[in-house]
């Protein structure tokens, strides 16, 4: 039988106006999608406490799901991206010029 794992809530991350949808943990830290249309990308401060680093806004209807594409992953974004989906909406991509500045970008269909 395998023991019991216990988990303990490390901090709270407080900054979406609707229920969060998607959370993505990777190399630029956290990044969460919401019912309010946004994405956010939340910076580790310490142990116990992130600082809100960019909202990300632009989709019309609640973002169901985001992950990080590391810098090489997608040919056509070589400094990385943040790729999410939003209800009934094609994939976007918000491309990451730099650690700092974000631009947007609309994801090509597949074939086109």
């Amino acid at each position: 039988m395998e023991p019991e794992v216990s988990y303990k809530l490390r901090c709270e991350l407080h900054g979406h106006q609707e229920d969060v949808r998607s959370v993505c943990v990777g190399d630029l830290g956290v990044v969460t999608s919401s019912r309010d249309t946004t994405i956010k990308i939340w910076a580790e401060d310490s142990p116990t406490s992130y600082s809100l680093v960019h909202t990300l806004a632009g989709h019309s209807k609640y973002v169901a799901a985001v992950t990080y594409a590391a810098p090489g992953l997608l040919p056509d974004m070589p400094n990385g991206a943040i790729v999410s989906g939003a209800f009934l909406r094609p994939a976007t991509a918000a491309v990451l010029a730099a650690h700092t500045q974000l631009a947007h970008a609309q994801c090509k269909a597949a074939g086109a």
